[in-house]
């Protein structure tokens, strides 16, 4: 069912410093910063952290970096700028499709592909044309492998 002005609502939120729901705002990021610093303490490197044991978990055996890649944007848009600092290097440095698991193709593309493609679409606004060809090389470097790599997921048998 579709509330007239929700959908505006909800971006107003994000947007911190927005007057009607300036309270709300604070209330969501306070509660987003709140679950990113558990996750950094507890479970910083894997793809996510168990609240209740406070133990990291990896869905696939080995980290694919689920929660800082799904993160990533919404931080960019709450203005998270150290966090998102923080996220980004990490996945630069440790994110790799280079590896044989089995894994949800859904899960995946929400996650992972969705996350890298909004991060993208965020970090080209503020970039220089030569910083955009470089982020654009390693983003088709990286999206060409995943594909390839999620290619015999895809194929369906008649």
């Amino acid at each position: 069912m579709y509330v007239p002005g929700l959908i505006a609502a909800a971006v107003q939120v994000l947007l911190v410093g927005s007057a009607p729901l300036a309270p709300s705002a604070t209330q969501v990021r306070a509660a987003f910063l709140h679950a990113w610093q558990g996750y950094r303490r507890y479970a910083w490197g894997h793809d996510d952290l168990d609240p209740l044991s406070r133990k990291p978990h990896d869905w696939y055996g080995v980290p694919l970096l689920m929660t800082p890649v799904d993160a990533y944007d919404t931080m960019l848009l709450m203005g998270l700028t150290d966090e998102a600092a923080d996220a980004k290097r990490l996945i630069l440095e440790r994110l790799s499709f280079d590896q044989d698991v089995s894994v949800q193709v859904f899960e995946v593309t929400i996650r992972l592909l969705g996350g890298l493609l909004s991060a993208y679409d965020q970090m080209v606004k503020n970039l220089t044309a030569a910083q955009l060809q470089e982020a654009a090389k390693k983003y088709f470097d990286m999206s060409n492998y995943a594909r390839f790599v999620l290619l015999p997921e895809t194929k369906t048998t008649p």
